[in-house]
């Protein structure tokens, strides 16, 4: 190609008085700067800005008059150009482009076909069953650079290490479990932990569980005892009372019930004693059941034989 085809034959010559004048307008400009503005001479100094942007303006104007006119050639250049070359070599370079990237395309999926069959045939090998593990799975990678021995080397080393993670995961007691983890991702140390991190978290739920079971049943036996301390408690004293009551129908001398010795907390002085004599009349089994009675309220009591 001729480098002769575009030749500048002669620059844009633009005259102006621009640098003659910088002098006059530098001066016009610091003595407006100068002005001090009051409100005797704010108006002044107005006037004098409305005519240095009035001047500013006009040289604007014919700056962009000059900036067209210079334009315009190469604007028109520039459309010849695109039309006889720029715009052929743009069809050529796409139609080019389409051309390799079909040849390119053909040949990676030559490639890519040659992959999936020995990836397959690999994995039968490793005796890794076909729902297991694809070769999308793995992730590789198919790249016009690389050869068939590369893309095999990847595979195998895929594939082995699946096989091997799989041995692992045999001998596991949890290997359901992470079996099922493993699939997600392939990572064998990740599966694991997860798992392990499962059962921890199930047998903390476990013993937190058995610990506020066994505390609710404390608290339901304490309950319980409490109860039945006062049920026994009031029929105790119920059969204290009805005792008390049977005496005094029946004693031949007037008599005092001695009150019960208070409760170390509760009592404030010792209680005066008292003796009556008793005569009762009842069954044995009702003797029996006064004696257990007057023994568990400290009741001292001296049996004399009757008539």
């Amino acid at each position: 190609m001729e480098s002769n085809l575009i030749v500048i034959k002669q620059l844009p010559v633009i005259e102006d008085q621009l640098v003659a004048v910088k002098q006059s307008i530098e001066e016009r400009v610091n003595a407006a700067l100068s002005l001090v503005c009051t409100e005797d001479t704010y108006k002044d100094i107005k006037k004098v800005r409305s005519e240095l942007n009035k001047e500013y303006q006009e040289l604007e104007k014919r700056r962009k008059e000059v900036k067209a006119q210079i334009l315009k050639p190469y604007e028109s250049f520039e459309g010849i150009y695109k039309e006889c070359a720029g715009d052929l070599y743009a069809m050529a370079d796409a139609q080019l482009k389409q051309k390799i990237s079909e040849v390119e395309d053909g040949l990676r999926k030559q490639k890519e076909e040659d992959l999936a069959a020995y990836f397959a045939e690999h994995r039968a090998e490793v005796k890794i069953p076909d729902d297991f593990v694809t070769l999308e799975d793995s992730g590789i990678k198919v790249g016009l650079s690389d050869s068939k021995t590369a893309l095999h080397k990847k595979a195998d080393e895929f594939l082995d290490r699946i096989a091997g993670d799989l041995q692992v995961i045999e001998t596991l007691e949890s290997r359901d479990e992470v079996l099922t983890e493993y699939r997600d991702g392939y990572n064998l140390s990740a599966a694991m932990l997860k798992v392990e991190s499962r059962h921890r978290a199930i047998e903390a739920e476990r013993i937190r569980r058995e610990e506020m079971q066994a505390k609710k049943a404390a608290e339901e036996a304490e309950k319980k005892a409490r109860e039945e301390a006062e049920k026994a408690a009031a029929e105790a004293a119920a059969a204290e009372e009805a005792a008390w009551d049977a005496a005094r129908g029946n004693a031949n001398t007037p008599m005092e019930r001695a009150p019960a010795e208070p409760a170390p907390a509760e009592a404030k002085a010792v209680s005066k004693m008292y003796t009556v004599l008793l005569r009762i009349t009842t069954t044995k089994d009702g003797m029996n059941q006064l004696k257990d009675f007057m023994e568990s309220a400290n009741i001292a009591f001296e049996r004399v034989k009757g008539e």
